[in-house]
């Protein structure tokens, strides 16, 4: 993005997804780390059956190991919010909300068998939610934070 000299930029709303492309959180504000993703952004994600979601590495991995809003769209309508370092509640229209700690292996399967019912059955079942250490699995390689417009979003809400 080129700004000329004393020209801004306006931000309307922040979201972050604790979970990759599934549970979306609207945050207030945020403190910025240079060359790092939003902190507690993508810090899990959803392995599917036939992911091949290396589990020993602590590398990032792509998207494609993942289920994800974008090819199940009843996935993005999941809200999470932040209680406490691990700890979330989550939300769907369709499903009796959820309070988990994520950093405990029995929640984080209770995370699963949570979300099952509004997964296609034409599409490979979640198995397993993940994270990789020190890691937000974005989008891209490298840490990265994504911006979009309203717009883009009014779209996207509704498909």
């Amino acid at each position: 993005m080129n700004l000329k000299k004393n020209q801004s930029i306006r931000v309307e709303k922040i979201f972050r997804h604790p979970i990759k492309s599934i549970s979306r959180e609207e945050i207030t504000q945020i403190k910025l780390e240079r060359r790092k993703a939003l902190p507690f952004d993508r810090m899990w994600a959803l392995v599917h059956e036939k992911s091949s979601f290396d589990e020993l590495s602590n590398e990032w991995q792509p998207c494609t190991k993942f289920l994800r809003g974008s090819i199940m769209p009843t996935l993005s309508a999941v809200e999470s919010e932040k209680l406490d370092d691990q700890k979330y509640s989550f939300k769907h229209p369709d499903l009796k909300p959820i309070s988990l700690d994520l950093s405990d292996h029995a929640d984080r399967e209770s995370f699963v068998k949570w979300i099952l019912p509004i997964c296609s059955d034409k599409l490979p079942r979640p198995t397993k939610l993940v994270c990789v250490a020190n890691t937000a699995l974005t989008d891209t390689p490298f840490q990265s934070i994504s911006i979009n417009s309203l717009d883009s979003l009014k779209d996207l809400s509704k498909k």
